[in-house]
């Protein structure tokens, strides 16, 4: 039960501050995200319930893991290596190319006979490229707004703030 209780948490707490407070209603109070955090958990309980009764179809355990982990372990390597290799990736970015990945590694899932091995490889290399692309669209951040979050960009930023 913890380990059920520790993963929806979870889950609703990255939807909840990730998604939901910081793109689709950011200026809400605290009970409206009260109830939105509950209606979250419920949400991923059905999702994670339904998801366990399909797992029967996906063969043995040892399979089945690797077939879920190839299936979103590919995008989710992407988004983290649109972050660290990158100093572009922004929010629409992330998102578009998470998309453009995930819906993809389903496709190719579903309808063709690509081994589960090559999902990861497929979800990685198109959430990476579509992210880039679509972070190099919008405007180049400044360099104190990188400071801390790239290596060596904050030397630079400090170079640039005491030369102003």
């Amino acid at each position: 039960m913890a380990t059920v209780s520790a993963g929806l948490s979870s889950l609703t707490t990255v939807s909840m501050m990730d998604f939901y407070r910081r793109i689709i209603r950011t200026q809400e109070s605290e009970a409206h995200y009260l109830r939105a955090s509950r209606l979250l958990t419920v949400l991923w309980g059905v999702l994670c319930t339904l998801g366990a009764l399909f797992a029967k179809h996906l063969g043995e355990l040892i399979v089945g893991f690797n077939k879920m982990n190839s299936f979103f372990g590919g995008v989710i390597l992407g988004i983290f290596l649109l972050g660290i290799l990158t100093r572009r990736a922004n929010t629409v970015g992330v998102l578009a190319g998470a998309t453009v990945g995930l819906l993809t590694v389903s496709f190719v899932g579903f309808f063709t006979t690509v081994s589960f091995w090559w999902y990861a490889v497929i979800g990685c290399i198109l959430t990476f490229s579509v992210g880039y692309l679509m972070s190099s669209v919008g405007k180049k951040p400044e360099l104190w707004q990188l400071t801390g979050l790239v290596r060596g960009v904050g030397k630079a930023a400090e170079t640039v703030s005491t030369a102003t």
